[in-house]
């Protein structure tokens, strides 16, 4: 059976992208340092796996400067008319959470499957008024399989020499896109798992047998680019 639940905007989208997986990047990898006992630096390379779409997606950091650039025209014209709340915290809805367990992708640049399903998750249970649902989508399912139908990839290296695979990382676009057509299973159908390593392979899909007869679907999803218009969205 199908289940479709109200739209999920993609700016609550990139809220989760930071909030609950964790990664707060622009760029589909980041150099960390780590200091050894002798003082040595050995630095190690970790694929986040946000990858912006060109031809359709503008970057975190071109989405915040098109918000900046609306906001002063928008909210003194709003401020007297609409109420809104100061502040807005899905921890802390009138002391209520609403977001789902954090959760690791470990060796696997798929975080943008962990945010989206996280914004689905916490989307589906504020729309219920209901913080005890606690909806857990499959990560795998959306990024090994729908990803993976797209030619997506962890983004590891592997190989000797290591190589790096193609295609690794996504963007929340595609995966939402991927949530809307296709639908995604919950996580017991495919529990996700990640590579053994970062010099490990990209997991193939192992979804359960009756799969499509289990999965979620949103309605739709959009972009929102002005602030009043995001101001908007939360306090409706």
């Amino acid at each position: 059976m199908t289940h479709e639940y109200p739209k999920v905007n993609k700016t609550i989208t990139e809220k989760y992208l930071k909030e609950s997986a964790m990664k707060d990047t622009i760029q589909p990898d980041i150099n960390l340092s780590l200091e050894k006992d002798n003082s040595n630096i050995q630095k190690k390379e970790y694929s986040l796996g946000y990858v912006p779409e060109p031809s359709q997606e503008p970057s975190l950091f071109e989405r915040e400067m098109i918000a900046l650039s609306n906001s002063s025209s928008t909210d003194v014209a709003t401020a007297t008319t609409i109420s809104r709340p100061s502040m807005y915290d899905l921890r802390n809805v009138n002391g209520q959470n609403f977001i789902t367990s954090v959760k690791d992708q470990a060796h696997c640049g798929s975080c943008v499957a962990f945010g989206v399903c996280a914004a689905v998750e916490g989307t589906l249970q504020v729309k219920n008024n209901n913080p005890n649902l606690n909806p857990d989508f499959s990560e795998a399912h959306l990024f090994y399989c729908l990803g993976g139908s797209r030619g997506r990839t962890c983004g590891n290296f592997i190989g000797d020499p290591p190589t790096e695979e193609p295609n690794g990382g996504w963007w929340p676009g595609g995966a939402l896109d991927e949530f809307e057509s296709t639908g995604v299973v919950d996580e017991r159908c495919f529990p996700y798992q990640s590579p053994a390593s970062p010099n490990d392979s990209t997991l193939s899909c192992s979804v359960c047998e009756n799969w499509e007869r289990r999965v979620t679907k949103i309605k739709s999803w959009t972009v929102l680019s002005v602030t009043d218009e995001m101001k908007s969205w939360i306090s409706s």
